[in-house]
């Protein structure tokens, strides 16, 4: 505990942009989508760099970390929502991001997933895409995912743990499910079928890294 603390306080006075730097260089060449998957993923997890800067932006609160990655999503978005809309079908969709408990938002300060796509539509992400918050819920604290052993654990784990609120909201609407990491795709998958019982359309997973 005194150690989560303690990088929180050292993000508030020191941010390191080596690794945003490095994670930009990566993005050269890289295919961000994967059709038959419903998935975008921009940045491969097992970079030293990409694990560095979400393990900051999650666990050290170094809240400086969510614009390199606010700023991927803004670069590329245009191009990728020309994509699913000519190729896919996939018109005028919403974003909808992953939320976190409410036990783990008092201990870390705030949503990762939030403050990035907040970023993003700080930058003008806004006049492409709209974000619906608050509209899926944790309704229950479970195990961090990482700490579990294997990808029936991870279903088990998030099984029922979300709800819809306002589902007028996304009933018959597009959906973007925004993540900042994915292994197994677990809580993507979860948070998909309660948005589809809600009467949420199509729906594509986002993710910074995988």
């Amino acid at each position: 505990m005194f150690w989560n603390y303690f990088y929180k306080l050292i993000g508030f006075f020191w941010e390191d942009n080596e690794d945003g730097v490095k994670i930009k260089k990566l993005l050269s060449n890289r295919n961000f989508i994967f059709p038959g998957k419903k998935r975008i993923t921009f940045l491969p997890y097992r970079n030293p760099s990409v694990s560095r800067e979400l393990k900051r932006l999650k666990f050290r609160g170094q809240t400086g970390s969510a614009k390199v990655f606010s700023e991927i999503i803004y670069e590329n978005i245009n191009d990728l929502l020309d994509f699913l809309r000519f190729s896919e079908n996939f018109n005028d969709p919403i974003i909808i991001t992953i939320p976190i408990s409410f036990w783990r938002k008092v201990k870390r300060g705030y949503n990762q997933n939030d403050l990035i796509i907040e970023n993003f539509m700080k930058m003008g992400g806004k006049n492409f895409i709209s974000w619906e918050k608050g509209v899926l819920v944790k309704k229950r604290h479970t195990k961090a995912q990482s700490k579990t052993k294997s990808r029936k654990e991870r279903l088990v784990n998030v099984k029922n743990s979300f709800v819809v609120r306002k589902a007028e909201k996304i009933k018959g609407k597009n959906i973007i499910i925004f993540d900042d990491v994915t292994t197994t795709g677990a809580t993507l998958k979860e948070a998909k079928k309660v948005l589809k019982k809600a009467g949420a359309k199509k729906v594509y997973f986002m993710t910074m890294a995988h």
